[in-house]
């Protein structure tokens, strides 16, 4: 074995200690082993750690003795000193303590929520934007290198409501000054002519419009909500006449109707052929027994004889323009809803 360090080799190792209160030759045979095997060095080290494990202050490092250090280095192994070294160590304690700091954990930091930021956000934007006023006065009221929707965008404001707030009051203020007989609120405001007063509510509307501008964008620019699609199974839960035998006759399928610009119907109980034409792009929708999204001014219905039912099957697209217009019995208005009686005849794109 290789001897690395020949004290440690005629001393032995480091002194271990249990809960017995150590005697004079105790100490005295730990401490001398301590000052033949650690630097001074270690011996700061020690207080060190103990301070701040146990006190929970930083040492002045400067100020520390080596016996103590050592003391330190034992107690932490489980030594228990004597009462009269206790009192000894103790005084340590204070006379080091006059100098140390107190570890003092920094503060848990707050996560703000979206609220906060946006009110310190505005805060901001609004001590920036009073700047711009006093450069306002201070220019003799010129508004030609000021521009307050460029400021509040560049803090990237998009709700503006507590900037609004703010100026409104402002300008409430000096409105007042133009029709007030206070004397004191005169006075306050007498470096200013009613003209500079003008110019004044002027710019701060520029603010407020400037700032109700900003949350227009905002609104203009949002993406508008997905309309969650229905599924078409349970869209078409309505009831419809199938088939018709006594015109030889059978009803289309009713999805067909969705998403369809017109739809022609015919309902059997009452001989009413029925046109609707959708009111949008979007096309008709169905729930429950009803067809939604009806123009209901082009949308009509009137009694017909059946072969202008058989002639609205064999139709095209061109055909079906004027079929309405020919039947010269009273238009009524339509319901959209269907039932056991009514024949679907055609959906079309």
């Amino acid at each position: 074995m290789r001897i690395t360090d020949a004290n440690q080799h005629f001393c032995g190792p480091e002194p271990k200690f249990d809960d017995t209160t150590l005697s004079k030759m105790d100490m005295i045979v730990s401490l001398n082993w301590y000052a033949a095997n650690k630097s001074n060095l270690d011996a700061i080290t020690y207080a060190e750690k103990y301070f701040k494990a146990v006190l929970k202050t930083e040492l002045d490092s400067k100020s520390v003795i080596p016996t103590f250090g050592f003391l330190c280095r034992m107690i932490t192994n489980g030594a228990v000193l004597s009462e009269k070294d206790l009192i000894w160590f103790n005084n340590q304690i204070t006379e080091l303590q006059k100098s140390t700091i107190k570890i003092v954990p920094p503060p848990e930091q707050k996560q703000k929520n979206v609220q906060e930021k946006i009110k310190d956000k505005s805060d901001t934007c609004i001590a920036e934007l009073e700047g711009t006023f006093d450069d306002f006065v201070t220019s003799k009221f010129n508004t030609s290198n000021i521009i307050p929707y460029n400021i509040m965008k560049s803090f990237d404001i998009k709700v503006a409501k507590d900037i609004i707030i703010h100026f409104k009051n402002k300008r409430a203020e000096f409105a007042e000054i133009l029709t007030t007989n206070d004397p004191q609120l005169i006075e306050g405001y007498n470096n200013f002519t009613k003209i500079q007063i003008r110019k004044i509510i002027n710019f701060i509307d520029l603010i407020l419009s400037d700032a109700s501008r900003i949350g227009t964008e905002v609104i203009s620019n949002r993406k508008p909500r997905t309309k969650k699609a229905t599924p078409v199974d349970q869209l078409l839960k309505v009831q419809y006449c199938s088939e018709y035998p006594e015109l030889n006759i059978k009803s289309i399928e009713p999805k067909s109707i969705i998403g369809s610009n017109q739809v022609w119907l015919y309902n059997i109980k009452y001989r009413k052929l029925i046109l609707l034409n959708a009111q949008d792009g979007t096309g008709f929708s169905i729930k429950g027994t009803t067809i939604y999204n009806i123009d209901e001014q082009t949308s009509i219905q009137k009694i017909v004889k059946p072969e202008v039912v058989l002639g609205v099957l064999k139709a095209t697209k061109v055909g079906l323009r004027n079929i309405m217009t020919n039947i010269r019995t009273t238009a009524s208005l339509v319901t959209g809803r269907l039932n056991t009686d009514t024949i679907i005849l055609k959906a079309l794109k």
